[in-house]
């Protein structure tokens, strides 16, 4: 008898691990497109596998359902339907070898943000597939038949186009979606994780505090008060992270202090940075790395340089230097610098689309859509995957609001996709934390 608890655990969890998700293999839905008319039919197709990701970066449960849009270059609606997620390939996909071929993939889900790629570029003859860590890559590889070592696989399709005479071709890409109310896990990001596994960020938070006590105690109040200002603070630290100028240094390794006031807010942090960084941006904006932003006063006050990263479609860095403004910090000079994420790259969407609709409904810029831009924007050319440390989870009862932040207030924001026909409309959401 007394062997009884433990058998019935390990009943219990030989059934957990058997009819686990993440042990069964995920197989993709496969819609097949009705085929062109006239002289489009002898046209070259495509298929192309969606993997839709939740705010955890992991595939949504198999079985979800998710209303997937498909639209060509010239704006035309290919694919409009409900499909069994979390992979959904598309097969008949038409390629007409001019700016039709540049896809735009937009997925909504009840109760979640629409999210979205644009300007998929398709090519003939290529097979690619995106992966995002060892356990997507052993799901995806075990669905489509391709096993990969490598967080992108491309290969030339050699044989099997020349088998298909050169009408098939396969591509993949991934979309994340995130709760319209959200919950928003910071276990990735306590003192002591940070200290452990994000050593550089660890180094900027803490500066300037008389103590490690002191600043544990400013983190977690940040995080407990004003989990907004944390959230970007953590999306930009991490977009930094990522980026190398050409001597393969990081832009996080210039900054030495954060400004610890009102100025850290949910769209942007000022800290005071070496000079050499502006050196390297310079550098960086020959090499077509960065964009110099033209009278960055306007919309900077006190700014005399601005730049943006020109890498992505979405959610590009943006460091405004305020030169006038130095500080001696050890014995060294530094110079102030602003730092934020705009949701565009192009200047004038940023400005009607982000700017203007902000100053309307006195809102800023929502870090929860930043770290979903710009997770899409990076897995739409194949970067590392973007990771802040912490993950989005929908709110529920064991994780109610945290009613006393001033940052918990309804936004509403509309996004227009990069190429100017589809909207995705971010309803009315929350913040909650843990």
């Amino acid at each position: 008898m007394k062997n009884k608890p433990s058998f019935f655990l390990g009943l219990v969890v030989l059934l957990l691990v058997a009819t686990s998700p993440l042990r069964a293999a995920v197989s993709p839905t496969v819609v097949t497109i009705d085929s062109p008319t006239g002289a489009r039919a002898q046209c070259p197709t495509s298929s192309l596998t969606v993997n839709v990701f939740d705010g955890t970066r992991q595939l949504v449960p198999e079985g979800t359902e998710l209303l997937v849009r498909i639209f060509d270059g010239r704006h035309k609606q290919i694919v409009s339907g409900f499909y069994r997620g979390p992979m959904i390939r598309f097969d008949g996909l038409p390629l007409q070898d001019d700016f039709s071929d540049y896809f735009t993939v937009v997925v909504s889900r009840p109760k979640y943000l629409d999210g979205g790629i644009a300007a998929i570029s398709i090519k003939k003859g290529v097979v690619s597939v995106r992966i995002d860590g060892p356990a997507q890559a052993a799901e995806i590889a075990e669905a489509t038949g391709r096993a990969t070592n490598s967080p992108v696989a491309e290969a030339d399709s050699g044989a099997d186009e020349a088998k298909s005479n050169d009408t098939q071709t396969v591509h993949s890409v991934d979309v994340m979606l995130i709760p319209q109310h959200a919950f928003i896990d910071f276990s990735q990001a306590s003192a002591s994780e940070l200290k452990e596994h994000y050593g550089e960020y660890w180094r900027i938070i803490s500066s300037g505090a008389a103590s490690d006590e002191e600043a544990q105690a400013r983190w977690n109040r940040l995080l407990a008060k004003r989990p907004l200002s944390a959230m970007c603070l953590l999306n930009i630290l991490t977009a930094m992270s990522q980026f190398h100028f050409s001597d393969g240094q990081s832009p996080i390794v210039f900054y030495k202090e954060i400004i610890w006031d009102k100025t850290l807010a949910q769209d942007r942090f000022f800290a005071w940075v070496e000079p050499q960084y502006i050196h390297e941006l310079e550098l960086g904006t020959q090499q077509g790395a960065w964009q110099q932003q033209v009278v960055p006063g306007i919309l900077h006050p006190g700014a005399t340089r601005a730049w943006k990263q020109a890498q992505l479609e979405n959610a590009n860095l943006n460091p405004t230097a305020h030169e006038n403004d130095i500080r001696v910090i050890d014995g060294r000079t530094y110079v102030l610098m602003e730092t934020d994420i705009d949701f565009y790259k192009d200047k004038l969407a940023h400005i009607f689309l982000e700017v203007i609709p902000n100053l309307v409904v006195g809102g800023l810029t929502d870090p929860r859509l930043v770290y979903q831009l710009r997770w899409n924007a990076g897995a739409s050319i194949d970067l590392p995957s973007f990771a802040p440390p912490y993950v989005v989870l929908p709110a529920s009862r064991e994780h109610p609001e945290c009613s006393k932040s001033h940052e918990h207030r309804d936004l509403k924001n509309i996004i227009r996709w990069p190429d100017r026909s589809i909207r995705g409309a971010f309803h009315k959401s929350k913040i909650r934390m843990h």
